[in-house]
């Protein structure tokens, strides 16, 4: 049996996570632009226009990384995986039937696979160079979600050989004096990786106290946390200054969530991906009880949905990617631009023929239109028939917008 390459590995991990590779959400967008230019040339030709030839390319893809001695954002050219950190960025180009010449984005991933997702200060200055370059071209800034918050990192060279000083050694429950090590190890280590103790205090066998341990490998510490801060207040102004929009697409933790949230628009996974400050068993630790057993009771689409936090729920990455194109298409190509406009195929002189009535009925159906009297059938969607028939075949009510141009967000938000 041929063992599996290095590609091919990682996308088990992704999987095992209930996620799509980062690298293979490419197809995904192909995939969907496909069947959207298929309906688009299929509704136009109902409508009496004339069929809109479909482009031969569907999405260009640029990557972007940083270049190591000047820290600036440059194009590269490498195959799938070959990112060298825990995030990976590109300016994606998409031919939509909105804009068939082709409108930009920029597209920002965590890579689960690696060091699950974390943030480290390099993931934070990919992170910050690519929303930054989004806001100076005023082009779209889509932000697929899957991580562990902030790297909060162990120095091994120094979990090696430190010692505890007990208070009492019988009942660690008491408490510590300090971590200390062996002579040896102390001159060693206070090369580089710890800072023993200025006042030259000692345990009981004379071992010095550490007072700081810094690590020989770099973003292990608090200034991960930096990063954080940073990434975060360059969310909020990538919110002010373009259009942002987040996919969930596996559990997004710590500064993660705090990135949903700032990003504001928001699609959820509807399974696997909660968006949560902490997991489930420290909760349990804090509260000294087993409250919580899963973390999709902190942040799934149970609690993030009806909260107004997520705007749209999907159940798999291929629909998210629907989902985000959704939203594009009501999105200028650039800050100030025109809005994106597509031939109706109602006609303008049209009558609404949705009447509301007595009893109850989905108020979508105003806006939306329904399919025969559906909607006046109480908890019945819009796209139902009262009579049992499938939709395609009863008739269509229409409503005051445009056939297929309604989308609803928020959906489960403040309901009675």
């Amino acid at each position: 049996k041929k063992p599996m390459d290095r590609l091919q590995r990682k996308r088990v991990v992704a999987q095992s996570m209930e996620t799509t590779y980062l690298y293979d959400f490419h197809h995904l967008f192909v995939k969907v632009l496909q069947e959207r230019w298929r309906k688009y040339s299929q509704s136009r030709l109902l409508g009496g226009f004339r069929r809109h030839k479909i482009p031969l390319r569907l999405l260009d893809v640029v990557e972007l990384d940083l270049d190591e001695s000047s820290g600036e954002l440059m194009e590269v050219t490498r195959p799938p995986g070959g990112n060298t950190m825990g995030m990976a960025a590109w300016r994606y180009t998409l031919y939509t039937p909105e804009y068939p010449s082709g409108r930009e984005m920029i597209v920002i991933a965590n890579d689960i696979t690696f060091m699950s997702g974390s943030f480290g200060p390099r993931e934070d200055a990919l992170f910050l160079a690519a929303s930054k370059l989004a806001r100076r071209d005023g082009i779209p800034r889509i932000f697929l979600a899957t991580n562990s918050g902030a790297r909060i990192g162990v120095a091994e060279e120094v979990r090696r050989c430190f010692k505890v000083d007990w208070i009492d050694e019988k009942d660690p429950s008491k408490g510590f004096r300090g971590l200390c090590l062996d002579a040896h190890d102390a001159e060693v280590l206070s090369k580089n990786s710890v800072i023993l103790a200025s006042d030259g205090k000692h345990d009981a066998q004379g071992r010095p106290y550490v007072d700081t341990i810094v690590g020989t490998e770099e973003g292990l510490g608090v200034e991960n946390l930096m990063g954080s801060g940073m990434i975060a207040g360059e969310t909020s102004l990538a919110y002010d200054e373009t259009f942002t929009l987040t996919y969930v697409t596996a559990r997004s933790v710590g500064i993660g969530a705090y990135l949903v949230r700032l990003g504001q628009r928001v699609i959820q996974k509807e399974t696997a991906a909660p968006i949560i400050l902490t997991g489930h068993a420290a909760l349990n630790k804090v509260l000294g009880r087993e409250v919580y057993v899963t973390n999709e009771q902190l942040g799934g689409v149970k609690v993030m949905y009806p909260n107004g936090v997520t705007h749209t729920v999907v159940k798999d990455d291929l629909e998210g990617v629907g989902e985000i194109l959704d939203w594009l298409s009501y999105v200028p190509r650039r800050r100030g631009a025109k809005l994106p406009m597509l031939e109706s195929m109602d006609p303008i002189t049209r009558p609404i023929a949705f009447l509301p009535s007595s009893s109850p009925y989905d108020p979508r159906a105003m806006l939306a239109g329904a399919h025969d009297d559906s909607a006046s059938t109480s908890g019945a969607s819009a796209e139902q028939s009262s009579r049992g028939l499938p939709a395609s075949k009863a008739p269509f009510l229409s409503g005051f917008f445009d056939r297929g141009s309604f989308h609803e967000t928020l959906g489960a938000w403040a309901r009675t």
